[in-house]
């Protein structure tokens, strides 16, 4: 039996929670059994559940923010990941769908996503440089978020007990680990991680408007991201919508963008102070989605804006923490992500859960330890 304690909430945790699940039934698949509830248990912590950027964000799965140069392997791995979810988990679908993705740029040709060239210009858009690519998952956290949680938790293997306090150290990842008599630690805590010393961690504010959806326009048939400025992004997600028939009928658009630095970490930690500076950046944003996508001009929102904070470091967190930090406890982190959570994370969660569970794999040739590859992890 592998107990693994998962601490965190957010699109990190989520993933992590799943690969987990999924990895372990598919080892007693392997083995021709019903095992897969004798060999995992899982013990998940989640402080202040829903305040997380996961439930403020488009959810869109293309890479953005996040610079880091393994990025490719994973956005490709978690494409075809994201696919399997949507066909094995029923709580997962509608709210994983496979829409065409237009990624634009006029910094110079896009890399790294399987597709094709397009010409923007053919599409009405006034870019350089284009590149299509399909089926490409969408993640539509409006539904997904408030019923992801709900389905893993009644899974007998998972136990949510409460976590009345944040992590505020690596000593109290420790601490958890033994209260909760863990074999391994996974530590998801996005901005939060910035207690355990990462120097290397920085927070951006990301926008999301929800309006109508434009007939006609280029944003109603898929996913589209100006990666001009790469701290900078501006996207557009349709997002779908059926009568009680299952007559397909308009939906809404999510216009967004991430903004600069967030520099004092008090202020991650403040909605009432990001909530404020995320209606002040409205104006802006609509001026600029307006100026980039030219079929967009006049377009409103309703409601207020969404907002999240996106932990970005240069190279993502991955890895077990050095052992000399949490006195030879096993302690995995992974943070940094930087607004690319629903792109890559389904790889990094496999890989979490490839490790931890490894042991149980009978197979011939079993897998290498991929956390291995990564080396330990120090602030």
């Amino acid at each position: 039996m592998t107990h693994v304690l998962v601490v965190g909430g957010g699109v990190a945790g989520l993933l992590t929670v799943q690969a987990l699940l999924d990895r372990a039934d598919d080892q007693a698949a392997a083995r021709g059994d019903d095992g897969a509830h004798d060999a995992l248990t899982i013990t998940w912590l989640v402080c202040r559940p829903g305040y997380d950027t996961a439930s403020r964000s488009g959810g869109l799965a293309l890479r953005y923010a996040s610079v880091d140069p393994r990025g490719d392997v994973w956005t490709s791995r978690s494409a075809e990941i994201a696919a399997g979810l949507r066909r094995r988990h029923p709580h997962l679908r509608p709210f994983v769908g496979t829409r065409r993705a237009l990624l634009l740029s006029r910094r110079g040709p896009v890399r790294g996503y399987p597709g094709e060239p397009v010409d923007p210009a053919a599409q009405g858009l006034p870019h350089d440089h284009g590149w299509q690519h399909e089926p490409s998952p969408q993640w539509d956290p409006c539904g997904l978020l408030p019923r992801w949680p709900l389905a893993l938790t009644a899974d007998p293997r998972v136990r949510l007990p409460e976590l009345p306090e944040p992590v505020g150290s690596t000593a109290d990842l420790a601490v958890l680990h033994d209260l909760h008599g863990a074999d391994t630690t996974v530590a998801c805590l996005g901005l939060g991680a910035h207690v355990l010393g990462d120097t290397r961690l920085s927070g951006r504010l990301g926008v999301l408007l929800r309006g109508p959806l434009p007939v006609g326009s280029v944003h109603a048939q898929g996913a589209v991201v100006d990666d001009d400025d790469e701290l900078r992004p501006r996207y557009t997600v349709p997002h779908g919508s059926s009568g009680p028939d299952g007559s397909g009928r308009d939906g809404h658009l999510h216009v967004g963008g991430t903004y600069l630095p967030v520099d004092d970490p008090a202020d991650w930690d403040d909605p009432s102070r990001l909530a404020e500076r995320a209606r002040s950046e409205v104006p802006a944003l609509l001026a600029d989605v307006a100026e980039r996508f030219p079929d967009l001009v006049g377009w409103q929102p309703v409601g207020p804006p969404w907002w999240g904070i996106r932990p970005v470091r240069d190279t993502v967190a991955l890895g077990r923490v050095d052992a000399g930090l949490v006195g030879g406890r096993d302690v995995v982190v992974t943070h940094g992500w930087g607004g690319s959570g629903w792109t890559i994370g389904p790889a990094v969660a496999e890989e979490i859960a490839v490790s931890l569970l490894q042991g149980a794999d009978v197979s011939p040739g079993a897998v290498v330890d991929p956390l291995a590859a990564h080396g330990p992890w120090s602030p």
